[in-house]
């Protein structure tokens, strides 16, 4: 990994470190790197960066070794079609399909998705990596950001604070007592289990907090049913599964927070899908990256079906009646 900047010619002075850490959005960690890994030059003189001192027009040139913790995938793998919604220098923004690992795990130590990534960075001659800025469960469709480079995700996170916000589509079993509100109950692992997760109310659990608005009321096999738009002000672990199955309302098709799944389930997933992304870019004077990706065809043939009433022309293409974003 290299980073290559010019020190604004308005810096009349400034010491290397400060200069990784404020312009270029290294970590503390990554900046530790570059110090004692990593190979630095100043107008091209090799440099020792922790006594370095920067000036206005310095070309600035850092060198990180690859630590990537991704295993590679069998040459003859067949990978992913990557659904590309956004790409610049620093950001790769998928639309992810249900049923596809994002991250490798013991179990299954090769990620396709990262794999197919890397492979589209290589055969086009370039040195990024997979850095994932946040996780979709497996069976949980839509956008995925990708960090291009490490410091990225400092930048979007700085000071732990986050830099974007996501909105989703979900169905569920009846219908919310009031059509909008936020559910701020705190989750963490549940006792015996190594993924589910509960609300909790010891040390154990951490403040999560989510909002929602009912689009929609159908009906399946006599019973009420709601499309949801939902959104996060916080990210936990399973934080919208875990919230609505603890107020009685798992998500239909989530047979890990609610009943086994059968083959007349309108769904063979949790009905769950990221449709929408707004991301502060900090490079670009805060300006405000907004994206969608439109329910894939197994949601979309749920939601002709039981809610045929659902206006989402307006999620998709305006910005009225949506819920405040409080990310």
């Amino acid at each position: 990994m290299i980073y290559r900047y010019t020190v604004p010619p308005e810096i009349e002075s400034i010491e290397a470190r400060a200069f990784c850490t404020r312009y270029i959005g290294l970590s503390h960690r990554l900046w530790k790197r570059l110090k004692w890994d990593g190979r630095t030059t100043v107008n091209g003189e090799e440099v020792r960066v922790a006594t370095t001192t920067l000036h206005g027009g310095d070309e600035f040139v850092g060198e990180l070794p690859e630590t990537d913790n991704l295993k590679p995938a069998p040459e003859d793998a067949v990978l992913p079609e990557l659904d590309i919604v956004y790409e610049d220098e620093r950001l790769l923004i998928l639309n992810k399909p249900a049923g596809l690992l994002v991250h490798p795990t013991p179990r299954e130590p090769i990620s396709l998705l990262g794999a197919a990534v890397l492979r589209r960075y290589r055969q086009r001659g370039e040195d990024s990596i997979f850095h994932l800025v946040h996780r979709l469960d497996r069976d949980t469709s839509g956008l995925l950001i990708i960090a291009r480079q490490p410091q990225v995700q400092n930048q979007l996170m700085k000071d732990g604070a986050k830099c974007f916000s996501r909105s989703y589509l979900a169905v569920i079993p009846g219908e919310m007592p009031e059509p909008q509100g936020t559910i701020d109950l705190p989750l963490g692992p549940k006792d015996g289990s190594i993924i589910q997760q509960c609300v909790r109310y010891d040390e154990k659990g951490k403040q999560a907090i989510t909002h929602y608005r009912t689009i929609a009321v159908g009906e399946y096999k006599g019973e009420k049913i709601s499309l949801m738009d939902i959104s996060l002000e916080t990210g936990r672990t399973h934080q919208i599964r875990a919230h609505f199955a603890h107020l009685g309302h798992p998500l239909i098709g989530d047979d890990l927070y609610g009943p086994p799944r059968d083959d007349s389930s309108p769904i063979k997933r949790q009905a769950l899908h990221a449709y929408r992304i707004d991301l502060t870019q900090p490079w670009k004077d805060n300006e405000v990256l907004t994206l969608f990706a439109l329910p894939p065809a197994d949601l979309q043939s749920m939601i002709d079906l039981y809610f045929p009433q659902a206006e989402l022309s307006r999620i998709f293409h305006t910005e009225e009646e949506h819920h405040d974003k409080q990310d």
